[in-house]
């Protein structure tokens, strides 16, 4: 991931929307899971920057964050 990708400060609302989207389609929910410490880093990166997008886009990105969220857990809902 380069450095570029944490800067989301200068994204379109649209451009936001489109990268959360794609970040959350992509995002390996179950991370915490595994032994391998860099795959853990990865992927706590990438939450930061999910966290990140979906509070600048306030009731929008909580819609996205928990459309998602629901499928890899549904029993939490």
């Amino acid at each position: 991931m380069d450095k570029n990708t944490l800067n989301s400060s200068n994204m379109t609302t649209t451009d936001k929307k489109k990268k959360l989207n794609d970040l959350l389609k992509n995002f390996d929910w179950h991370y915490l899971r595994t032994e391998d410490r860099r795959v853990r880093i990865y992927w706590s990166k990438i939450h930061v920057e999910i966290q990140d997008l979906k509070q600048q886009l306030g009731e929008d990105g909580e819609y996205l964050f928990t459309k998602y969220h629901r499928r890899a857990f549904p029993e939490c809902y």
